[in-house]
């Protein structure tokens, strides 16, 4: 079985929709009250989140959970 490592998946999706709604890493991490650091190591790393923190991001981006996971993009 293939590998989708959800961690990284997750980091590209918050980065795409954040940018595609013209906030910074900097709005962001304001909006959701996480650290900036927190955000680019979330994008960047695909670092571990917890499921409070997600929602609080997924909140600011003002999306659903589903808008999250939902890819227009075929994988490699």
């Amino acid at each position: 079985m293939k590998s989708i490592h959800l961690q990284k998946y997750i980091g590209q999706r918050i980065r795409t929709i954040r940018k595609e709604k013209n906030l910074s890493q900097q709005n962001l991490s304001e909006k959701a009250g996480v650290g900036i650091d927190y955000i680019s190591n979330l994008e960047t790393k695909g670092s571990n989140i917890k499921i409070d923190t997600l929602e609080k991001i997924i909140t600011a981006l003002n999306i659903t959970p589903s808008e999250l996971f939902e890819s227009r993009i075929t994988p490699k």
